[in-house]
């Protein structure tokens, strides 16, 4: 199975509302296709879902570090990172979210 293929049948599955399973689904693609930061910001948002939040902000960090320019992993990291009560993380990836938007209310 192709990465274009796996991602589809994993977001089915998530839009369906089966998060475990879509959520193993997106595991698997990580472990197959490491750099790809939507794979892994895809499975943070699902870690969150489950509560999981220590293990979403992993997965958005690795997101964050694929991807360093999109200002919606650090978003995804710094809500996480609160929510797991990691506030350093979370100041710190809100402030690179308002380096990359500076205008965005929610960031500041």
């Amino acid at each position: 199975m192709d990465l274009s293929t796996a991602f589809a049948d994993a977001a089915a599955l998530a839009g369906q509302g089966r998060t475990e399973d879509a959520l193993s689904a997106f595991t698997e693609i990580a472990r197959r296709w490491p750099r790809v930061a939507l794979v892994h910001a895809n499975r943070a948002v699902l870690l969150r879902r489950l509560g999981q939040n220590v293990e979403a902000v992993s997965a958005f960090r690795s997101a964050a570090r694929l991807d360093p320019g999109d200002p919606e992993r650090w978003s995804g990291l710094a809500g996480a990172a609160h929510e797991s009560g990691s506030i350093v993380t979370a100041v710190s990836a809100l402030r690179r979210q308002i380096l990359l938007t500076p205008c965005n209310p929610d960031a500041v």
